[in-house]
């Protein structure tokens, strides 16, 4: 009884979450940075499925994280799956950036975020071996 019981709760689980409209969301934590400085760039979903980051040339990888959370509001579970690539800009310039996700076969598109690099400034720091001469 208990375990025909889980059963029908997991299916139904999986069915209502299967049965979701798609959700795409890309954010990054950044929208204004130097050259050089890190910058994290999430895409998060509701499905699974396989998407692929529209990513300048100008930007360089550094690390990726990915996982999922849960939650819970009246009783419906909602998953949200996550990628985030972490890097920075080589080169300044205004960026448009977005990624494509595959469900099924079927193409969806995210929204589109604008990152502006601007050149790295020099820093201002003084010499500490000069500053008491």
């Amino acid at each position: 009884m208990r375990v025909t019981l889980l059963f029908l709760l997991f299916y139904w689980s999986v069915t209502f979450v299967s049965a979701q409209k798609p959700m795409l969301k890309l954010s990054a934590d950044k929208t204004i940075l130097e050259e050089g400085f890190p910058i994290s760039i999430k895409f998060e979903t509701n499905k699974l499925g396989q998407f692929q980051f529209n990513l300048p040339a100008s930007f360089q990888k550094t690390t990726q994280s990915n996982g999922a959370n849960q939650s819970s509001a009246r009783g419906a579970r909602q998953v949200t799956y996550y990628f985030t690539q972490h890097g920075f800009f080589k080169t300044a310039g205004t960026y448009k950036i977005n990624a494509v996700f595959y469900i099924n076969g079927e193409k969806y598109k995210s929204n589109k975020i604008r990152v502006k690099v601007v050149k790295k400034t020099p820093s201002q720091r003084k010499d500490p071996t000069k500053e008491y001469a």
